[in-house]
């Protein structure tokens, strides 16, 4: 009895610390022992747009101007997920829609009146849902303690 291959699109979210990376990675590896073909990916991405992005947060953008930096850079990202949901691969994404969501909806507030909904009516016609998101739920001391 052949193995049965797996196919979609998994995102990863939690605080900093919480061990998206180290998690994505690990299920990663298992699946491509397994003969699975896997893209492991993240947010922001690791194009120029997401250069941007990482830039906007550095210098403090103001609240709007960081979300649609991030929208921007999930828009250019989303081709390249459909690309290999298309060929067959697993898609494994370390942070995706809902950090967006907590993060910059978190800091639209008091901006906007309801900001999450704003963020999912901003991307509603092309945001591609996750087929399954693992939340990595730590203390934040302890996510703190680890990115030091």
């Amino acid at each position: 009895m052949s193995p049965v291959l797996l196919t979609g699109f998994v995102t990863f979210e939690g605080i900093d610390g919480s061990g998206k990376t180290t998690v994505s990675r690990l299920v990663m590896e298992k699946l491509r022992s397994r003969g699975h073909s896997v893209f492991l990916t993240k947010e922001p991405t690791t194009g120029w747009l997401g250069d941007v992005v990482r830039r906007g947060v550095e210098e403090d953008a103001n609240a709007i101007t960081e979300a649609f930096l991030f929208l921007a850079d999930r828009s250019a990202h989303i081709p390249q997920i459909r690309s290999h949901l298309e060929k067959g691969d697993v898609v494994l994404c370390d942070r995706y829609a809902d950090s967006t969501y907590a993060y910059q909806g978190a800091r639209l507030a008091g901006v906007l009146p309801d900001p999450v909904r704003f963020l999912q009516n901003a991307s509603r016609e092309w945001l591609l849902s996750p087929d399954l998101t693992i939340f990595l739920r730590v203390s934040p001391e302890l996510g703190m303690e680890r990115i030091k």
